[in-house]
């Protein structure tokens, strides 16, 4: 066998592996901490097309490369760890998890062993940085996704490689990179939250590491001495600048992620030469035994930080820190009595064998179980009957009753359909709804006031989207163009004068800078006028306020706590003082304020009756929002001549007690 299919030990990348399952563990703990340490993943990305490929490719080159050994090899360094991780989390959430969660839990695992979870969660929770996700205990297995199926790919594209001379291969590679990295900025400006999760928007990031080892396997180490110190350098800026100045409201991966993948490479490529001070440092023994355990540091700390939100534990200094270190004691005993004897005792067996007993075998039993809990609606005789009488409220999310209404941001240039009409459904829309996933959530308030009044409102909202004439705020700068679009579409229908009636609601912000509620107010402005230039009245939607946790009131029943659900009114800030101001400057606009229903006393509730209201911590339930609408209507709250005296004119409660 050719040396060169050989790679040699490099303590330095385990070293760069320790620095990246540290970076994703702090951030995971306490974003403040790192605030880029999401890009950890990045850096793993980026090592493992680097590793695997020196290995592939060097194999292909001298005829030795055979898809059963690559596989058995996979199997045995990633199947023995998940699937024991995986296994006690199911045993901790057959204990824990509400039946809801749990069918969740056993779906997520299905597809984790079947490499397919990065797809799952894409589908499930659809942004990785939303707040939703913070529960989910398998969650980080979508990165292990993403790499499987990375793993079944590039062998046959190196197959093909390694037959192209050298200056083909060269532009091969060149052509492939810039195309990888083009599709991956497209998705990241057209379909933002699956491009976090897919591979086709990551294989780029493989592929950097791919790319570095088909040069090194043909070069050697690149650099003399000087080069490689300066290349470290450049790597070390680059990796610690995107960790610590990258933040989750840039679009990613795209064009950012080449800053912690290109800087990875450089730091990889300057390794090859063990004197610099850079792969010096990288080597020092404690970081270099992080990397060695890191995959099961991987695997074990994102479960223990799931558990630990699920049961309502705050993660402070002291129990962030316990965590941390709980965390590296499973990893080590992981690592140890898992990783370690699975790979050496799979050294010997065969292809079939390894997959068999060590994969299929297991996904088999999991599949079993998954159906027998999954079947029985997540058993839910552990608990107290309300629990999932209280989930199926929860579960009645507006945007799924209501599929052509509500459009995610993709779908900006869909026009108003037929079918999504509230209130007295049977007539023609005299009234238009527009604005964000916050307006699409007061639908079921909307029906009901509509339904008093017997007008029909045409329900026309999109994600994250403010519904402001020609003007988009907020932090996805990836969203921005496809808002201002939709809201010329929003614009030009208001003044065909087919509405009487425009009601506008939004996430609308509570605090921000006083140029950005300038810009706001501003907005607002030119909107009531278009709306009022065009015969319409304008009504506005005010926010409610959130909740601490949407399933308050079921972890309540199942953990016996007897916390109050409820939270603290907070105060209205700018926003107040904006809205004080467009009432004096428009009188005629109307206003439905619904913590009128949410609110009294100074608190805000988070279930009323037997009615949880919310499906998040900002967004209401379908069941809760028209309960809010019968609550306004029992308090003398018209849709159309709106509140007298909404509370968001009014000094807080909240502030008034400070």
């Amino acid at each position: 066998m050719d040396s060169k299919d050989r790679l040699a030990y490099r303590p330095d990348i385990d070293g760069l592996r320790g620095i990246a399952v540290i970076s994703v563990v702090l951030f995971h703990l306490e974003k403040k901490l790192v605030p880029g340490g999401f890009a950890g993943v990045d850096i793993f990305l980026v090592i493992s097309g680097y590793l695997i490929t020196f290995l592939i490719y060097g194999q292909i080159r001298n005829g030795s490369f055979g898809f059963a050994a690559f596989y058995r090899r996979r199997i045995n360094r990633i199947i023995p760890a998940l699937f024991v991780m995986i296994a006690v989390v199911l045993a901790f959430g057959l204990a824990l998890l509400s039946p809801a969660d749990l069918m969740r839990l056993f779906k997520g695992a299905v597809a984790a062993a079947a490499a397919v979870s990065n797809i799952y969660f894409w589908r499930e929770y659809g942004n990785y940085f939303n707040g939703g996700v913070d529960e989910a205990a398998l969650l980080h297995t979508w990165s292990l996704g993403v790499e499987e199926q990375f793993y079944i790919i590039w062998p046959i594209l190196l197959l093909a490689l390694a037959r192209l001379r050298a200056t083909a291969l060269f532009i091969a590679i060149v052509l492939g990179l810039l195309a990888a990295v083009a599709a991956s900025e497209l998705g990241v400006r057209v379909v933002a939250s699956a491009s976090y999760y897919l591979l086709p928007t990551r294989f780029f990031e493989l592929m950097i590491g791919g790319a570095l080892a088909i040069l090194m396997f043909h070069k050697g180490a690149p650099f003399s001495y000087r080069n490689s110190t300066a290349c470290g350098l450049a790597g070390l800026a680059l990796m610690f600048g995107s960790l610590f100045f990258l933040t989750e409201t840039v679009p990613f991966p795209g064009i950012n992620a080449l800053y912690p993948c290109v800087g990875t490479a450089l730091l990889i490529a300057s390794g090859a030469n063990p004197r610099t001070w850079t792969a010096r440092a990288l080597s020092a023994k404690p970081i270099v035994f992080i990397g060695l355990i890191s995959y099961s540091l991987y695997l074990w700390h994102w479960p223990v930080i799931a558990y630990a939100n699920y049961l309502g534990v705050p993660i402070t200094l002291i129990s962030g820190m316990l965590i941390f270190a709980g965390s590296i004691a499973l990893a080590c005993l992981s690592w140890k009595f898992v990783e370690i004897p699975f790979r050496r005792s799979g050294a010997g067996m065969t292809f079939a064998r390894t997959a068999w007993r060590r994969y299929a075998m297991p996904l088999a039993v999991l599949a079993l179980a998954s159906v027998a809990v999954i079947g029985t609606g997540g058993l839910p005789g552990r608990f107290d009957a309300r629990v999932v009488e209280y989930e199926k409220i929860i579960a009645t999310v507006p945007e799924k009753l209501h599929q052509q209404c509500h459009s995610p941001t993709f779908f900006y240039q869909r026009p108003p359909h037929p079918s999504c009409v509230l209130g007295a459904s049977s007539k023609p829309a005299e009234m238009i709804l527009i604005g964000d996933s916050y307006a699409n959530h007061f639908t079921g308030m909307v029906d009901v006031l509509a339904k008093q009044h017997n007008v029909a409102v045409m329900h026309y909202t999109m994600d994250g989207c403010m519904p402001l004439k020609e003007l988009a705020l907020g932090p996805k700068a990836s969203y921005a163009e496809k808002c201002r679009l939709r809201n010329k579409l929003n614009y030009d229908l208001i003044a065909s004068g087919n509405y009487k009636y425009v009601i506008l609601a939004a996430s609308w912000p509570n605090d921000g800078t006083a140029a950005y509620f300038a810009r706001l107010h501003q907005g607002l402005k030119d909107s009531i006028s278009a709306i009022l230039s065009a015969g319409a009245k304008p009504i506005i939607i005010l926010n409610n306020q959130g909740t601490t946790n949407a399933n308050c009131p079921i972890r309540r029943l199942l953990f016996g706590s007897a916390d109050s659900c409820d939270t603290l009114a907070q105060p209205n800030g700018r926003q107040r003082l904006m809205f004080q101001a467009l009432k004096r400057e428009f009188p005629t606009t109307s206003y439905i304020d619904p913590n009128k229903a949410i609110c009294d006393g100074g608190y805000c509730h988070a279930m009323i009756g037997n009615v949880p209201l919310y499906r998040d911590s900002g967004h209401l339930n379908d069941m809760g929002s028209r309960l809010i609408g019968k609550m306004l209507l029992e308090k003398g709250i018209r849709l159309i001549q709106g509140d007298a005296s909404p509370s968001v004119f009014e000094p807080s409660r909240a502030v008034a007690a400070d």
